[in-house]
């Protein structure tokens, strides 16, 4: 509705007037009018007597215990007016209306009511109806959930009773009251009294809060249950109908942040409060379990962060000090005595508060204090789980231990081990849940004491019996074991750990059937892990004697796998020496044979074994030689097993550790040449079962993938590589197997420890090729080969494919030609495109295979242009498509003729060009034309750039070429009136093979043609296909500039709603210099003008702008400035650029820094004084505006997206360049660069982010280029400059900056104190302060000294010394 101010006024006046007329029954009405009227009556007047009227009308209405009274106090619209009343009424009289009135009384009659069942009982559940925990017995039944989903989603609000006291009607209820408090709240602060703020406004305003301000159990009455509302608010289904409900618990807190404080606040909230917003809360954060909420996940963050911060302020924190100063608990004991039926999740909640308010609140108390305030509240809610039922204390006990595992709480010994006797070990079976819990949070709990063991002995029983476990169950069980062996890591007793490990492994190997909880792999890595950090190396060797002494079967087999993890383990240099051959000793001590023991437990020998011997000196491999060589003669003898592939790995690291002159070379290559053999004949044989075959196909991945040098080392004993090797290097994979042929292809090609090993890199490459059938089969297999071969050939280094090699590989792809070209089933791009692309790779280097003719281009091309026609180019995509592929066959074709013509020439590279030539004197067929332009430029281009053929006087009639190129062209030209879109692709070859010829040939042959190929390039546009379209306007550009009309106008939108027109970097810089090339410069400065000063139709433009305006100003010549201000100059565009710096996004920022820098650095000459000032002025107030920008993001409370800043960079490079090339300019003029340096610093420091020590690194550049100079740039500044107080002496340069660069180094020392500077910050800007110190004088250090405050100094102090250790010497 929209009304004049005055005519609104009187509306209102008449409904406040109105309000008297009629039964009650037309109230509904009537304030449903006034909640229209009144926003649009949001006037500053003088008076305010119709609200007064309507406020006090309202209260008196909605004050009694009548039916008619109870349907206002909850009719939603009431509060809607009340709303927007309280905020158009002043202070003063607001609070004497709402005093008068009692609108607290009416406030909590309301929320009573409102409230309902929730308050009957208010603290023996703390939820609504429908908790998921619990049911009140007491409670009213609560609607059926699908009628919420069935309402619709914007029901009015109903002025019936009985509606109203539904679950729907009290929500409806509840939001409009929330929203008036809300509005009250917010009345009650200084933001909302303006800017005329007189002292009568301010007691207006004390008045108001002086509602609020009384005792807290009067408070409660309002506080109880709006909570308890919020409560029914998150046990609904969905609140969408519900605008906002962010702000609920905020105005929770402001409410309780007015009232009278006194010493039971705590105690009040925690009998009032604490059940019902500990249950809010558990369910908000998903502790000790998620619940779904229906509150938008913004609502849900901010409900949990207002709670959280409301209960840790005036629960938490209150009976923590209540127990520090004075050893009381009663406040949580009164928080758990009224809250035992929802024990699990109000409980855990408790503790997650108790034992995170430590850093929520800034409690500063000692960390033996913090633990016995952990250790009560532990105390006080395991003492209160007796009333609770056993379901809830054991899921009460497993949360509050799961949050004290994850925080690391320090709870006693005694007490945790009484958790575990009661809660974990008890008659209803083993919590693994709760163990692990333990077990992480204390190991010792099990560890430190004879009852501590006796607890650990009952856990690890349960363990030998594996199947008796559930899957939940044996997971927990196997966790508990690892972290069981974390714990003796920590305490430094893991041979404690190897005797218990030991015990119940062989307990298990004795059964037959190993345990998987004690051979786990995560067990034996950890220990391997933990093994150096928790055991020295005589502990080590104790535990190595004590395994060797045990001598029974089933110990025998468990200590390999101890063993095993052992030798795993060991790394450092004193381990190796003191246990790495000792560990292979015990593991094949006592005649223990290979033969017979489990698969586990064989495959562990070896590998201890293969370890040993990648660590051990010769003397040591000869002796562990001797001590497995009986199990590897028997290994060889056995057929193929599982243990064989173990056994190879150790004989090849043998034969590694041998190789090429140890005494045992020759025996253990023998060994590993025999297992070879062994697993070629085992691989051949068929009907193996499916283990075997992947047992099998490891044993191949692991010698090609991880250990290629055995394929070297086999092919320089026996000469070649095994077949089968070689079938799995290069194997023709199916499609979908491909990328894991290709890993192992690469794995062997590309390994640098056997590329001098030309036999087996030859053998490997030749497998390749040879899948490139060269015959003419036209089999979807060959076809399908051949792809692969291509695709092993293009992964191939060029360097190890030989000459012979290479013409092979030509000699092949060229002889599939026709048969490829002809097939009936189409063979797309798919096949052709890897096919170009491995011709190109091979003809980068010399290659003329046999047969070599220009009829191979040309079938080539056809190819190519046949899989096009059929694919039917009609599309832009289609057509870059096709443009990329052509390009692909002009650089084959340049490098073909590059070969012909490069070098010495001899008959066969004559006999070929002039072959050639008279091929190209034929004109081709018109589907041939794009093949014929690409070859008869390239071939061109070749005999130009030949000096072979120039020596022999050998040339081709360069006016005869051009007529061959005419008479190609011209058919193409003719179609550009009525082009089609595979006409495209052709023209553009066409340009581009005309383009190097002679302007007046071109201008002959052209002229008419350039109205149509302008027509055509805006046709290309409308259709999309940019890249073509711009393509010919460059052309147009370069050669018949006069034809086009303002042709840099062209690049911008002309209308703010059409497409803009779409081109690369590359061709639009491209494009600008071919337009100004034979522009004057005054026509050049003139376009610059234009583009800086103009104003864009469409804001897209203004980078474009910018980037053009760059491209000018490098085609520019540098000149000294106009003395006339009306003619611009160079000087003139470098100011508009700094004011564009100033107030631009971040794209159109990095290109003005661009082009600012391209003037100071390229175009020095034209530049004055003021634009050097200006530089530096320019990035003291972008520092400045970054600086407010990031203020207001941080008070506003928003999240940065990224705190990276990215215009920093470009603006240190700006002062790096005033620095490099004008240096003179700075003298009388440092101070300005002393501002811009300081801002720069605070820039760097007061905002952390990923970038930060980069941003450092560069600031601290800055600073050694002032105080540093190189003779390099105080050189090039003087001969820049011309003269001037300072000369090109660096040693003045530094005195010069002496005497101003402490002040940076002052706001350094003062910045330490204001901002949180990482370490690494630190260390990165502190060379660059060690150089200001260099030139820094005595006088300057006393200025420094007097004008600190101690605790500058202090910090200046800290710096100082390390400057005198690090900073004085540089390292030269």
């Amino acid at each position: 509705m929209v009304v004049s101010s005055q005519n609104g006024h009187d509306a209102l006046v008449r409904a406040v007037r109105a309000l008297d007329q009629g039964d009650i029954e037309t109230l509904p009405g009537k304030l449903q009018q006034l909640s229209v009227l009144l926003p649009n009556n949001w006037a500053q007047r003088p008076f305010h007597a119709a609200e007064e009227m309507l406020l006090r009308w309202l209260l008196k209405n909605m004050t009694g215990n009548t039916a008619n009274a109870e349907r206002v106090r909850r009719y939603p619209h009431t509060w809607v007016v009340l709303k927007y009343v309280f905020w158009d009424m002043p202070h003063f009289s607001l609070a004497k209306s709402l005093a008068d009135r009692k609108f607290i009384t009416v406030l909590q009659q309301t929320l009573k009511e409102v409230a309902g069942a929730q308050l009957d009982a208010p603290q023996t559940n703390g939820t609504g109806a429908g908790d998921s925990d619990v049911e009140m017995a007491d409670a009213a039944p609560q609607e059926p959930t699908s009628h919420p989903r069935k309402r619709k989603r914007s029901a009015a609000p109903s002025f019936d009773l009985s509606e109203q006291k539904q679950v729907h009607g009290r929500l409806q209820t509840a939001s409009a009251v929330f929203d008036a408090i809300g509005f009250l709240m917010t009345k009650c602060e200084l933001s909302s009294l303006g800017v005329d703020t007189t002292p009568y406004h301010l007691m207006g305003l004390e008045h108001v809060k002086s509602l609020l301000w009384s005792s807290s159990a009067e408070v409660m009455k309002v506080l109880a249950p709006l909570l308890s509302l919020c409560n029914l608010a998150a046990n609904q289904s969905e609140l969408n109908e519900f605008d906002d409900l962010t702000t609920w618990v905020s105005t929770i807190n402001t409410i309780w942040d007015l009232h009278q404080r006194s010493a039971s606040d705590a105690s009040d909230v925690a009998i009032h409060l604490s059940a019902s917003s500990l249950m809010l809360l558990s369910k908000l954060t998903g502790v000790p379990r998620p619940c779904s909420i229906p509150l938008e996940t913004s609502a849900q963050e901010r409900w949990a962060r207002d709670l959280r911060r409301f209960l840790i302020r005036n629960l938490i924190s209150p009976a923590k000090s209540a127990f520090l100063n004075r050893k009381s608990k009663e406040v949580i004991e009164l928080v758990t005595a009224i809250s035992d039926v929802s024990a699990p999740r109000v409980y855990a909640m408790l503790f997650d508060l108790a034992t995170s308010s430590t850093e929520a609140a800034g409690d500063k108390a000692s960390k033996t204090d913090l633990e016995k305030w952990d250790q009560a509240v532990f105390d006080v809610i395991l003492a209160s789980l007796e009333e609770v039922n056993s379901e809830g204390r054991r899921e009460t006990v497993d949360a509050i231990m799961e949050i004290a595992a994850e925080r690391n709480v320090g709870l006693s010994d005694s007490s945790l081990r009484d958790v575990c006797k009661q809660y974990a070990l008890g008659p209803n079976g083993e919590n693994w849940k709760l163990l692990l819990s333990l077990v992480k949070l204390n190991p010792a709990v099990f560890l430190a004491t004879e009852a501590g063991q006796v607890l650990l002995d009952q856990v690890l029983q349960k363990t030998q019996n594996p199947q008796g476990l559930s899957t939940e169950e044996l997971t927990g069980a196997s966790r508990f074991i690892v972290l069981l062996a974390e714990g003796y890591a920590n305490a430094r007793d893991l041979p404690g750990f190897t005797r218990t490990w030991l015990k119940y492994l062989s307990a298990t190997e004795e059964n037959g059937s190993p345990d998987v909880l004690w051979t786990q792999k995560e067990l034996s890595a950890t220990v391997s892990r933990r093994l150096e950090t928790s055991a020295k190396t005589d502990q080590l060797l104790d535990i190595l004697d004590w395994l060797a002494a045990q001598g029974s079967p089933s110990e025998t087999l468990a200590r390999v796998r101890i063993l095993d993890a052992i030798s795993a383990g060991l790394e450092q240099e004193e381990y190796i020496d003191a246990a790495n051959t000792k560990a292979c000793d015990v593991a094949f001590s006592r005649g223990l044979a290979d033969k017979g023991l489990p698969d586990a437990v064989s495959d562990g020998r070896w590998a201890i074994a293969e370890r040993s011997v990648l660590r051990a000196s010769l003397e040591d491999v000869e002796r562990i030689w001797a001590r497995i060589k009986s199990d590897v003669d028997r290994v060889v003898r056995k057929s193929f097993k599982h243990n064989t592939y173990a056994a190879l790995k150790c004989c090849v690291a043998m034969w590694v550790a041998s190789y090429p002159d140890g005494p045992l070379a020759d025996e253990v290559a023998t060994a590993v040449c025999s297992l070879v053999d062994k697993l070629e004949k085992h691989q051949s044989v068929v009907g193996q079962t499916a283990s075997s075959v992947l047992l099998t196909g490891e044993c191949v991945s692991w010698m090609i993938l991880e250990s290629p040098h055995i394929l070297s080392l086999l092919v320089k004993r026996n000469g070649e590589l095994p077949s089968f090797l070689l079938d799995q290097i290069a194997s023709p994979a199916y499609e979908e197997d491909f990328e894991p042929a290709l890993a192992r292809y690469k794995s062997v090609v590309e390994n640098e420890n056997i590329l001098n090993n030309h036999k087996l890199i030859d053998a490997v490459v030749n497998r390749a090729i040879s899948l490139i059938v060269s015959s003419k089969s036209k089999s979807v297999r060959s076809t399908y080969e051949t792809r692969i071969g291509i695709g092993y050939l293009l992964q191939t280094p060029t360097e190890t494919i030989d000459r012979a090699q290479r013409e092979d590989i030509m000699k092949r792809l060229v002889g599939q030609l026709s048969t490829r070209a002809n097939k009936t089933e189409p063979i797309g791009m798919a096949y052709w495109r890897p096919t170009l692309s491995l011709m190109v790779k091979v003809m980068e280097k010399p290659t003329f295979y046999d047969d070599m003719a220009l009829v191979d281009l040309e079938r080539i091309g056809e190819c190519v242009l046949k899989v096009h026609r059929r694919l039917k180019v009609s599309t832009p995509e289609a057509v870059l498509e096709q443009g990329d592929d052509l390009r692909l066959f002009d650089r084959l074709a340049t490098l073909t003729f590059r070969q012909m013509t490069s070098g010495t020439l001899g008959e066969r590279e004559e006999k070929y060009l002039r072959d050639a030539a008279k091929a190209l004197a034929i004109p081709p067929g018109e589907s041939d034309v794009p093949v014929r332009l690409i070859i008869q430029k390239a071939f061109i281009s070749a005999i130009q750039q030949s000096t072979g053929l120039k020596q022999k006087n050998w040339d081709v009639d360069a006016t005869l070429l051009q007529t061959f190129i005419g008479a190609t062209v011209e058919p193409l030209l003719l179609k550009v009136d009525n082009w089609m879109p595979q006409d495209v692709v052709p023209l553009l070859l066409a340009l581009q093979t005309i383009n190097p010829m002679d302007y007046n040939v071109l201008k002959e042959r052209l002229s008419r043609q350039v109205p149509s190929l302008l027509k055509m390039s805006g046709q290309l546009l409308v259709k999309g296909f940019h890249s073509a379209a711009w393509e010919i306007r460059l052309f147009l550009a370069t050669h018949f500039s006069a034809a086009l009309k303002a042709p840099l106008n062209m690049l911008l939108s002309q209308d703010e709603d059409a497409d803009r027109p779409e081109m690369d970097k590359t061709t639009l810089a491209e494009y600008v210099d071919a337009v100004v090339h034979d522009m004057d410069e005054v026509a050049k400065l003139g376009c610059l003008k234009d583009f800086l000063a103009g104003e864009a139709v469409d804001l897209r433009d203004n980078a474009l702008r910018l980037f053009i305006a760059n491209r000018l100003i490098r085609n520019i010549k540098a000149s000294k400035p106009t003395p006339d201000s009306t003619d611009f100059d160079l000087s003139q565009a470098h100011n508009i650029l700094c004011q564009r710096l100033t107030n631009t996004p971040l794209p159109e920022f990095i290109l003005a820094a661009k082009g600012l820098l391209l003037l100071l650095e390229q175009k020095v000459a034209s530049l004055t004084q003021w634009n050097i000032d200006s530089t530096l002025s320019t990035v003291t107030t972008v520092c400045a505006r970054l600086g407010e920008a990031h203020l207001t993001q941080a008070r506003a409370g928003s999240e940065l997206t990224s705190n990276d800043c990215p215009p920093l960079p470009w603006l240190c490079r700006l002062v790096e360049m005033v620095i490099k090339h004008h240096r003179l300019r700075l003298d009388g003029h440092f101070h300005i660069l002393l501002a811009a340096l300081q801002a720069l610093l605070r820039r760097v420091v007061a905002r952390p982010s990923g970038a930060q020590q980069a941003y450092a690194k560069q600031f601290t550049g800055l600073m050694r280029l002032i105080c540093e100079p190189t003779d390099d740039a105080t050189a090039r500044s003087h001969a820049a400059g011309g003269g001037g107080g300072l000369d090109s002496d660096k040693d003045e340069a530094k005195r010069y900056a002496g005497g101003y660069m402490y002040l940076v180094l002052m706001q350094y020392v003062k910045l330490q104190f204001e901002c949180a500077v990482p370490h690494e910050v630190t260390e990165t800007l502190e060379p660059g302060m060690y150089a200001v110190l260099d030139v820094t004088t005595a006088d300057g250090l006393r200025i420094m000294n007097d004008a600190m405050d101690p605790a500058g100094r202090a910090m200046f102090k800290l710096l100082y010394s390390r400057y005198q250790q690090f900073g004085k010497w540089t390292g030269v």
